[in-house]
C-alpha cells in the first residue's frame, strides 16, 4: 500500500493537472508540463505496486480505508467530472504510458453526456489498456457480500469516523469561536445523504456496532442520519431531506449554553438543573436566528423537538401550534438515539426495550404515523443488532422487513455454541424461529461477530 501522504499529494496534483489539460488542451506547453508532472507521479506510485486505484463516495475521494475530506475543495471539479460520467473508480496499471494518461484526460474532458460504457469503448479504440474506469460494486439490498468484504466495512466505518471528525470541528467552531458555518453543515449533510442513499444497510450496521465516547458529536450526526432516513422514506425531495438533516444536526445547539456538569450529572437533577436543561430549546432557537439565511424550519426544530404533538412538552407556549413536520421527525430520532446511546450515567438500552418505551409515547410525545414509519424503516432490531433466537442461535440483523418489524433478515453465526462456516442467511418472517432478545455487547459471541465483519 502506498503511503497515504504521498497519495494525498498525488490526488492534489492530479486534479490540478486535469484542469490544466482541460483548459489548454495538450497542444499547449503548460498542459504538456502538467502531463509530464502527473505522469512522473503515477510512475512513482507504480514503482512498488502493480496497480494504483482510488474511488469516489459522494463528493469525496478515498484510497484504501482513508477518506480525503480535506481535499474536497481542491478536487471538486475533477470529482464532478468523474461523477457526471458515472465513474466511481479509477485504476492505473504498471506500464501505463504518458500517451495513455494524456489521451485519457482528453477523453474524460470531452465525454460529457456519454454513458460509462461509451467512454470505455472510446478508451479501447484509443488503445488505452493500462487505465481502467468503472463503478463500485457494493450491494445494498442485503449484506451477503458486504459482510464478507472487509474492505467495504472498513471503508464505511472510516467514512462514519470522518463524519464524526467533521462534526466535532463544526461543533468546536460553534462553541469556541462562534463561527456558525452553514455551508460546512450543508456539505456535511450532502456527503451523509450520498452515503446513506447508496450504502444504507452497511452504514446502519456501523452505527449499531461502533461505540464512541463523545456523546454530543455522535448524537448530532446520528440524529441527522436517522432524520434523513425518515425523510427519504416519506418521499421528500432531496432539498427537503438535506434541510431535515441540517435541522437534526443543529437541534441541540442550545445545549452549548448549559453547564457540562449538569449535562453529565449521574444523579437525579434538581428542579433548577432540569429547568436549565429544558432551556436549551429556547436558547438554541435564539442562537440559530443569528445565522444568516437560516431556514425557519431549522430554527423551529431546535425550538419544538421536545414539544410533543399535543404541545404538552416544553417549552410551554401561549399559543398551541402543533410542531412542524421536521420537528416531529427529529423528535423520533432524538428520542431513539438518546435511549440507544451510552452515557456516563447509563448503559445503552437493548433494542426491544427502546421500542417498548417509545411505544408508550406514541400519540403523546411522538407522532403516531411517523412512529410507525420510523420502525418500518429501522425495524425493532435495526441492522447491525446482534440477537439471540428462540432455539439459542446467535445472529446479526442484516436487513429489516418493513411490513414485519419484529422479524428481520439475519445472518446466523452460531448454532448453539458451534460456529457456522459460512454463516446462515435466514428471513425470520418466513421462519418459526424468532428473536427473543438482543445480545450484550460484552458477550464473546457478539465480539466474534463484530470481528468477523471487521466493523
Amino acid at each position: 500500500m502506498v503511503d497515504r501522504a504521498k497519495v494525498k499529494e498525488f490526488l492534489r496534483k492530479l486534479a490540478a493537472a486535469y484542469q490544466g489539460i482541460k483548459i489548454y488542451t495538450l497542444k499547449h506547453l503548460a498542459a504538456q508540463k502538467d502531463l509530464e508532472d502527473i505522469f512522473n507521479e503515477i510512475s512513482s506510485l507504480l514503482s512498488t505496486e502493480k496497480v494504483f486505484s482510488f474511488g469516489l463516495l459522494g463528493d469525496e475521494i478515498f484510497y484504501e480505508d482513508k477518506i480525503f475530506f480535506d481535499l474536497s475543495s481542491v478536487v471538486r471539479d475533477f470529482v464532478k467530472d468523474l461523477k457526471n460520467r458515472n465513474i466511481e473508480k479509477l485504476v492505473f496499471k504498471k506500464g501505463v504510458s504518458k500517451t495513455e494518461v494524456g489521451a485519457f484526460f482528453e477523453i474524460l474532458s470531452a465525454s460529457k453526456g456519454l454513458k460509462l460504457s461509451d467512454i470505455k469503448k472510446t478508451l479501447r479504440s484509443r488503445n488505452i489498456v493500462n487505465i481502467e474506469i468503472g463503478e463500485l460494486k457494493v450491494p445494498d439490498s442485503n449484506l451477503k457480500e458486504d459482510t464478507a468484504n472487509e474492505g467495504n466495512s472498513v471503508l464505511v466505518s472510516s467514512i462514519y469516523n470522518g463524519f464524526l471528525s467533521l462534526s466535532g470541528k463544526i461543533i468546536d467552531d460553534t462553541i469556541l469561536k462562534g463561527l456558525y458555518d452553514l455551508l460546512k453543515i450543508e456539505d456535511l449533510m450532502i456527503n451523509v445523504f450520498d452515503i446513506i442513499s447508496s450504502r444504507r444497510n452497511l452504514f446502519l450496521m456501523i452505527l449499531s456496532l461502533k461505540k464512541h465516547d463523545d456523546y454530543t458529536i455522535v448524537h448530532c450526526i446520528n440524529v441527522a442520519i436517522l432524520s434523513m432516513l425518515q425523510a427519504q422514506s416519506l418521499g421528500m425531495s432531496r432539498e427537503d431531506i438535506l434541510k431535515v438533516g441540517k435541522a437534526g444536526f443543529l437541534h441541540d445547539i442550545g445545549k452549548i449554553t448549559v453547564a457540562k456538569k449538569i449535562l453529565g450529572k449521574t444523579g437525579k437533577l434538581s428542579d433548577e438543573e432540569f429547568k436549565s436543561i429544558k432551556s436549551h430549546t429556547i436558547l438554541g432557537a435564539k442562537i440559530l436566528l443569528g445565522f444568516k439565511n437560516i431556514d425557519k424550519e431549522i430554527v423551529l426544530a431546535a425550538y419544538e423537538h421536545h414539544l410533543g404533538i399535543h404541545c404538552l412538552g416544553y417549552p410551554k407556549m401561549k399559543f398551541l401550534n402543533p410542531p412542524v413536520l421536521s420537528s416531529r421527525i427529529i423528535a423520533l430520532s432524538d428520542f431513539y438515539d438518546a435511549l440507544r446511546s451510552r452515557r456516563n450515567y447509563k448503559e445503552p438500552m437493548f433494542s426491544e426495550r427502546v421500542y417498548e418505551i417509545m411505544l408508550k409515547e406514541k400519540g403523546r410525545a411522538l407522532d403516531p404515523d411517523l412512529f410507525d414509519n420510523f420502525f418500518s424503516v429501522l425495524g425493532v432490531w435495526p441492522v447491525g443488532t446482534i440477537v439471540k433466537l428462540e432455539n439459542g442461535d446467535v445472529a446479526i440483523v442484516v436487513d429489516n422487513n418493513p411490513s414485519d418489524i419484529f422479524n428481520p433478515k439475519v445472518k446466523v453465526f452460531f448454532a448453539g455454541d458451534n460456529v457456522l462456516h459460512p454463516p446462515l442467511d435466514l428471513d425470520l418472517s418466513n421462519s418459526q424461529n424468532k428473536i427473543i432478545s438482543s445480545v450484550h455487547s460484552q458477550c464473546p459471541k457478539a465480539g466474534f461477530i463484530r470481528n468477523s465483519i471487521k466493523v
